[in-house]
């Protein structure tokens, strides 16, 4: 059995097949291959030295090395061996900016001569990142992309936020509680970001930067994906009963007057 706890990023692109956007790329990349280096330093830093580093690790030790006539070491005498308390600074730094780091790590160092390791960091994410973008041939209304959601998802109650006029063409996906990407999807040249609740502040956000908002609930937005992944993964293992979960059901509920309640499906949340 397969319910909508999890399989995030799967639901974020499935839900954006179902609004049958033509292409779909990421809307929150994640950062560059990293490096870590080592490198060891005095543990008290020379007079006019560069103030520490503020995020990394440090391994106290001691260091040994000998100055020729020629140099001009910050610690000890030249001329003779000579032993140092050292910290060993270890930092990440991402894969792009490496050069520029060591650049600026031997322009500071009180050290003439640097011992530097660098060590490059496997990443195993790939570039899928968070979210989901994609974008309609022909721009339409922001009206008219919240009808389209509400009879996508199944003829849901859907909220929007923004100008019912408002041009939609570029269109951000996050299903669950998506509204922190509401800055990633603003970045990304979105118009609209999709998603299944936000906080009552973050639509105001929303309203004062003229980015529009489509709730279309939480249970709604994550259940499509639920749905096909539990098809995809009876596929693949055939000797397995695959379903998704048949009692999972939005627990928010409507009710209008002195109606019946009936489901929820779309809301600002109470943790405004």
């Amino acid at each position: 059995m397969v319910s909508a706890a999890g399989w995030v990023w799967w639901m974020w692109l499935r839900c954006g097949r179902s609004l049958r956007l033509p292409r779909t790329r990421s809307s929150s990349s994640h950062p560059s291959p990293i490096a870590r280096l080592c490198s060891p330093g005095p543990s008290r830093p020379a007079p006019g030295g560069s103030a520490p580093i503020r995020n990394a690790f440090a391994i106290p030790g001691q260091g040994t090395f000998f100055g020729t006539e020629a140099t001009n070491p910050a610690v000890g005498q030249k001329g003779r061996r000579e032993t140092a308390e050292e910290l060993r600074l270890e930092i990440v730094c991402p894969g792009a900016r490496l050069a520029a780091v060591l650049q600026a790590i031997r322009a500071q160092h009180s050290y003439e001569e640097p011992a530097i390791d660098v060590y490059p960091l496997h990443n195993p994410v790939s570039s899928s990142g968070s979210g989901r973008i994609g974008h309609y041939g022909e721009a339409r209304s922001l009206q008219e992309f919240a009808g389209f959601v509400s009879r996508a998802l199944g003829h849901i109650c859907v909220q929007m936020v923004g100008d019912p006029r408002k041009p939609i063409r570029h269109v951000a996906v996050a299903c669950g509680a998506g509204d922190d990407f509401l800055g990633d999807a603003m970045q990304a040249g979105a118009d609209v970001l999709l998603t299944g609740e936000a906080r009552f502040h973050r639509a105001l956000e929303a309203e004062s930067l003229d980015m529009a908002l489509v709730l279309a609930g939480h249970h709604a937005t994550e259940r499509p994906g639920v749905e096909e992944l539990a098809e995809r993964i009876a596929r693949a293992f055939p000797d397995l009963t695959v379903w998704p979960s048949l009692q999972e059901r939005d627990p928010l509920q409507f009710i209008h007057g002195g109606e019946q309640p009936h489901a929820s499906t779309a809301g600002i949340g109470p943790n405004s």
